[in-house]
């Protein structure tokens, strides 16, 4: 049986554990408040952005090379953006799930469509050599903050590649936050810019 001084050590122990994985708790509670903040601002954003694309695009003379569909799909970039690290979860599975439903959805809506991907995070590359999927390219370290993620880079070459009839349509994956606990693996579709979507949101505005 444990000496009396044994027990004291070990409870001298987990009261230092407990302070520690306090300080933790806390720490991680005030990084999920700051990117939870960094989300709704950046929504809104992206919610008024769009409004003024649906605007520009409500005038009949208004015309632009990323607005136009092509009459035959043949070619489709995907953009996947995913984890950097695990124990997160389902984040991650739920993120190659929707990727491959998103392939199957590609295949059966255009019957011999190529597609090829871009991904962003690390989990994001090592499904795709896990199942033997092949890529264009994967930006695989990514820091904590998305700021310094070459976001702009790798739109401006994904704009490019299709002004440049590189392909037909661009879709993007990525997961949309709805809280702390709930988070939906989202499929949109980038370009050609949806009309109908840029609609609505001059609709909602």
């Amino acid at each position: 049986m444990p000496s009396l001084k044994e027990f004291r050590v070990r409870i001298a122990s987990v009261q230092s554990t407990k302070k520690i994985t306090s300080a933790m708790k806390l720490v991680s509670a005030a990084k999920l408040r700051k990117t939870q903040d960094a989300v709704v601002r950046s929504r809104a954003y992206t919610d008024a952005l769009r409004g003024i694309l649906g605007q520009l695009q409500g005038g009949s003379e208004f015309s632009h090379p990323l607005l136009e569909t092509r009459a035959t799909v043949k070619k489709v970039r995907v953009l996947v953006i995913g984890g950097q690290r695990g124990l997160c979860g389902g984040f991650n599975t739920n993120t190659n799930r929707r990727v491959e439903a998103l392939y199957q959805e590609l295949a059966k809506k255009h019957p011999g469509v190529e597609v090829s991907a871009v991904l962003l995070g690390k989990k994001p590359a090592e499904y795709f050599r896990r199942v033997s999927r092949g890529y264009l390219d994967a930006v695989e370290n990514l820091g904590d903050d998305p700021i310094t993620w070459p976001t702009q880079e790798v739109c401006q070459r994904l704009e490019i590649d299709f002004l440049k009839g590189e392909f037909d349509e661009l879709y993007v994956v990525y997961t949309r936050f709805r809280s702390a606990i709930s988070t939906i693996p989202t499929a949109e579709r980038l370009l050609p810019l949806d009309k109908e979507s840029l609609s609505s949101a001059t609709a909602a505005t």
